[in-house]
């Protein structure tokens, strides 16, 4: 009889790989996404760097026995899609990879017991229960984990990279003008995070009143509160990790700069700012560090992201920093984009992440809800809000309804269902240099390129856009799979066409 062998170490590679980011990074930001999770109000961070030791510690609700036990499973996690930010463990378990050993001492209730483990070969990470040294206080429930590096110069023992890299991806929750709303809708009460015994503190605010933008996010013709965005403008080039927007859930930061975004302002390399939507937590990758890219997810992604741009363009209006898209010229594009939108539609059988941008709005069914709003409670241990006091506004955290969802910006109720088909207009903008680009569910010609003033010359307009919008939507498909046949496959089906 055979036996199934796990090479351990290569899971835990291939995990690793899968974050957009250094492992080091990987570790931290997995920590703090599950104190989150697990109704922590602040994070304790306590480099030794001469006892080449990193101290983490929370104060959630910690880990019976039982709970410990599993922990230890490297081929499992707790975690599944659309369920908090975090990807249980995993910050501890990646830590395997760079550590001599890893011990985890949790409290729950009555329960308080620790364990030391280590990855002694590419199949075996054997763990034993060790004597709990006292990391979590008597009195409180939490988890506190000791890594011990094999590296004397590991990141993991410098407090200035510890305090930058949770200030980058955990924004949000430090950022001044998300605090309240954060604070008061989604977690019971603020998160600290220490240190080497300093509290990371929030930051003043870097952009005057004039240069920045607050605002609100409405979700369909209910006007649903579905999150929060900030946009600031500055007078110089930013740094390149600063640039652009960032999409936050929960605090945590999924994504930054404007292709997630599908606009480019005039600007992109002065402005900086954040989006925070707690419905985005439903469509997170089970490692939480990207969306889903399905089809009923995209629909649901397309959805916020075009509440987003509903907010964001007037902002930027004001701030100087966009102008309108010139409107299509229907005389000139109609007949490419009839033919663009016959095409999509042959290719969405074997390309559904691009079906968001051909199916039709509807409207809501009557008696049916735009989306819920979020209880006390939309934290896993609740809003802290007692009976008889002022709530504020919640925030939605928008159910999957695929088939059922509402545009923003639609008819009115009863009204029968309208294309929301794939849109092209033209711009002229020498500023940008692509050929074009997606904003909502239309892709933008940028007649300043010099291959479209050579089109317009020779009169091959029509085949220049179906080039463009193969190149944009290209960036669109998922990465597994081949763009060059999307692309071949697409200008054949345009061929076809004419």
């Amino acid at each position: 009889m055979g036996q199934t062998r796990i090479n351990l170490k290569h899971l835990l590679e291939d995990i690793r790989d899968g974050y957009p980011f250094p492992e080091e990074e990987t570790i931290i930001t997995e920590l703090v996404a599950n104190a989150l999770d697990s109704g922590a109000s602040a994070a304790w961070f306590e480099p030794h760097p001469d006892g080449k030791t990193l101290v983490v510690r929370d104060d959630g609700k910690g880990m019976a026995r039982g709970s410990l036990k599993g922990y230890h499973d490297i081929a499992s996690s707790t975690k599944i899609r659309g369920k908090g930010i975090g990807f249980a463990g995993i910050g501890a378990k990646l830590s395997l990879l760079i550590c001599e050993a890893v011990t985890t001492e949790s409290r729950c209730g009555r329960s308080h017991h620790a364990t030391r483990w280590h990855l002694e070969s590419p199949l075996r990470a054997p763990w034993h229960y060790v004597e709990p040294r006292g990391l979590v206080p008597e009195g409180t429930n939490g988890t506190a984990i000791s890594f011990h590096l094999a590296s004397a110069h590991s990141k993991l023992l410098e407090s200035p990279w510890l305090e930058e890299v949770l200030r980058r991806h955990f924004e949000p929750l430090l950022h001044p003008r998300f605090v309240e709303a954060i604070y008061s809708r989604l977690y019971r009460r603020p998160f600290s995070f220490i240190v080497a015994c300093q509290s990371l503190e929030g930051g003043s605010e870097q952009f005057p009143p004039e240069r920045s933008r607050f605002f609100p996010i409405h979700l369909g013709a209910r006007r649903t509160l579905a999150g929060f965005g900030w946009v600031g403008v500055s007078p110089v080039p930013l740094p390149e990790e600063k640039r652009g927007l960032g999409a936050a859930t929960y605090g945590k930061v999924i994504k930054r700069g404007w292709e997630w975004l599908g606009i480019r302002p005039a600007n992109p390399d002065r402005i900086t700012g954040m989006i925070e939507i707690p419905g985005w937590a439903a469509l997170l990758t089970t490692h939480k560090a990207d969306f889903l890219k399905d089809s009923a997810s995209l629909k649901q992604y397309y959805r916020y992201r075009k509440a987003i741009l509903k907010m964001l363009e007037p902002a930027l209006g004001e701030l100087g920093e966009w102008e309108a898209t010139q409107e299509s010229s229907p005389k000139r594009a109609y007949p490419s984009q009839k033919e663009i939108e016959q095409v999509v539609a042959g290719l969405v059988g074997d390309f559904p992440e691009l079906r968001p941008l051909l199916d039709t709005r509807r409207r809501a069914i009557p008696g049916g809800g735009e989306g819920e709003e979020a209880r006390p409670g939309m934290s896993p241990e609740g809003s802290g809000k007692k009976d008889g006091e002022e709530k504020p506004p919640a925030v939605a955290v928008e159910p999957e309804k695929p088939e059922e969802a509402v545009e923003p910006g639609t008819e009115a109720e009863g009204s029968p269902k309208k294309p929301a088909g794939l849109r092209i207009t033209f711009d002229l903008r020498p500023d940008r240099s692509e050929m074009g680009w997606l904003s909502g569910t239309t892709v933008c010609v940028n007649q300043a390129h010099p291959a479209y003033r050579r089109a317009a010359q020779s009169r091959s307009e029509s085949y220049h856009i179906a080039v463009t919008v193969a190149w944009v939507l290209s960036q669109y498909v998922e990465r597994e799979k081949s763009l060059s046949e999307f692309l071949n496959r697409f200008l054949e089906g345009w061929g076809r066409e004419g």
